[in-house]
């Protein structure tokens, strides 16, 4: 018994990449012989976009030669009800009909509520009465309190608390997996007990902060879960330091960062750091020139390099060449003394004359 767990697609409509990225997670379920996929919730973007699509997605489900496991999330909890027709292989884990039986695989569905702490892990213990004779599955749409995921990881939703929980609370509870979604930002696998509670990450990049390629998860029932790599689009965040003492031409430094970009991303750049334009016989407006011709060869969503500072002058001062022969004198490892170098470079200019 295999299964196959995504989440957090958000559709919008039948043509875009969101679209394309589920097309890719049924595609993958089906080339890895999957028995059962699993939504765990925000399928849909708004509850108003689930109407339009069910005929496009039943066709497309219907494709898929295993069963569907299809649980609302707090985006569309109100378009995916109980007794909703989404393909003759989908099973809607909705209202009071939360159970669904595959291949001895019992799927526990725990609908998204508008619930605190308490009532959550109320509903929590109240869902272990499903559980079955072999393996069990919990489907469920919340957020995980352990974690420290920082801004953008609940896609633009960090402002509250959705349907919390924590893994003491879901590790006794006696369920083998722990399938859920809510959490955008990336793949994450967490032991519980015996168990396993696993967030599949989103499998497009609904926002710039979910970047990293996307991933499903691929459970092969009575072993761990793994994360499987998927080609949808997907945000990059590359950042490139630049220093005087670089041996290489700064621009190539860019080049080479963008060069291994996946084709499916989008690259979100930064430039930080200092340059010595003299050294490499240009003036600013070149080096902006040619990072232009850099970026218009390859996918870039953003770019930014306004935190790249040229320090010709403050190198060519006598007031650094100074210090270098003190810093020279100390005991630092190489490292450090560069470190200690860029803090010097950074306050001399902010002071004016300093060099």
């Amino acid at each position: 018994m295999r299964i196959l767990h995504t989440a957090d697609v958000h559709l919008r409509n039948a043509s875009d990449e969101r679209w394309n990225a589920l097309g890719a997670v049924l595609d993958a379920a089906s080339a890895r012989g999957a028995n059962a996929l699993v939504i765990a919730g925000d399928l849909f973007d708004r509850d108003v976009d689930a109407p339009a699509l069910k005929a496009d997605l039943r066709r497309r489900f219907e494709r898929f030669d295993g069963t569907v496991v299809l649980l609302p999330g707090n985006h569309d909890a109100r378009g995916i009800r109980p007794g909703d027709y989404f393909g003759h292989n989908v099973r809607v884990l909705a209202g009071d009909d939360v159970v669904a039986d595959v291949d001895g695989v019992r799927f526990v569905g725990l609908p998204f509520e508008d619930i605190g702490i308490d009532q959550t892990l109320t509903r929590l213990r109240a869902a272990t009465a499903h559980r079955g004779a072999g393996a069990n599955v919990l489907v469920y749409h919340g957020e995980l309190l352990d974690l420290t995921p920082g801004g953008g990881a609940f896609g633009d939703e960090d402002d509250r608390e959705y349907m919390p929980a924590r893994l003491g609370d879901l590790a006794d509870l006696g369920f083998d997996y722990v399938l859920a979604g809510h959490f955008h930002r990336v793949h994450a696998i967490h032991p519980i007990g015996d168990g396993y509670f696993v967030y599949s990450g989103s499998p497009v990049s609904i926002t710039r902060r979910e970047t990293g390629r996307r991933h499903v998860t691929d459970i092969e029932v009575g072993a761990a879960p793994a994360a499987v790599p998927l080609d949808t689009p997907h945000f990059d965040a590359i950042e490139v330091r630049l220093s005087p003492s670089d041996d290489e031409y700064p621009v190539t430094r860019v080049e080479q960062a963008l060069s291994g970009l996946h084709p499916a991303a989008r690259a979100l750049v930064e430039i930080r750091g200092f340059v010595d334009l003299d050294r490499w016989g240009m003036k600013e407006v070149e080096f902006h020139a040619r990072l232009k011709e850099v970026r218009a060869r390859f996918n870039v969503e953003a770019f930014d390099a306004d935190a790249c500072r040229d320090v010709g002058a403050i190198l060519a001062g006598d007031l650094l060449r100074r210090f270098d022969a003190r810093l020279d004198l100390t005991a630092l490892g190489a490292g450090d003394r560069a470190l200690v170098r860029e803090m010097v470079i950074r306050a001399m200019m902010e002071v004016p004359d300093a060099h």
